[in-house]
């Protein structure tokens, strides 16, 4: 419902860049990491080009997180270094996670 939701708006829709965000959130879950990234990606894109920011650094996380998941360390640190200079937009736990994730990758690199 999500998906036909999205594909029926336009591209300047505020509420298209969430919808994006939670499709992602929805595959993340799925462990469907390919289509999670897409949706995070979009939303970034989106995010920036509309200048609604509301989703911009939780879709970055998640990328981290997918990236993380699929052991791509390369690809994990500057969205995670993100996380790290922005501190202030995400919750204790979401920054602790993300700066051991973080360290962790600097380290198999």
């Amino acid at each position: 419902a999500l998906e036909l939701a999205v594909s029926q708006m336009h591209s300047g829709s505020p509420e298209i860049i969430r919808c994006n965000y939670l499709l992602g959130r929805a595959f993340y879950a799925q462990k469907n990491y390919p289509a999670a990234l897409e949706k995070f990606h979009l939303a970034c894109r989106l995010a920036l080009t509309n200048k609604d920011m509301d989703f911009y650094a939780p879709s970055v996380l998640y990328s981290g997180r997918v990236f993380y998941e699929l052991e791509k360390w390369e690809k994990v640190i500057p969205h995670f270094e993100y996380v790290a200079e922005n501190g202030k937009l995400f919750d204790s736990a979401d920054y602790g996670e993300a700066l051991q994730k973080l360290f962790i990758c600097y380290n198999k690199t």
